[in-house]
């Protein structure tokens, strides 16, 4: 493997680890504002909307996803279904995400390479959320 090469996984690791982040980000904001937007009103009418309930918020907000159902969204590219149950977390609908989008993203890329690139993108998500 020449320096080359080197750079370049170098540059992919860099991406999947900048990919996990910006996921993660942008979904805790995504997340943050429908709780800000939807809270006090449902809290007025005694609904106590949940992780779940904003974590569906946040993943309609994103590109290539759409809902199906209360609880069913579908990733366009791919056909791949979720279900976010009302005991999920925000940070596991994050690593479907991931799974899901990212490694749609890295199809070109070989098997063992997209696992690992995968990996590295969980945790970022992983590291970024817990902090």
């Amino acid at each position: 493997m020449g320096f080359l090469d080197i750079l370049v996984q170098r540059g992919l690791e860099k991406q999947a680890r900048s990919w996990g982040k910006g996921c993660a980000r942008v979904m805790l904001f995504s997340f943050l504002a429908a709780k800000n937007h939807y809270l006090s009103a449902m809290v007025q009418q005694g609904i106590n909307p949940t992780a779940a309930w904003m974590s569906r918020k946040a993943l309609i907000d994103r590109n290539r996803w759409h809902q199906t159902n209360e609880t069913d969204f579908v990733f366009d590219e791919t056909g791949d279904i979720v279900s976010i149950t009302d005991d999920m977390s925000l940070l596991q609908v994050i690593h479907y995400v991931i799974e899901i989008e990212y490694g749609y993203d890295l199809r070109e890329v070989p098997s063992w390479r997209r696992q690992e690139l995968l990996a590295l993108a969980h945790e970022a998500a992983d590291k970024w959320c817990s902090r």
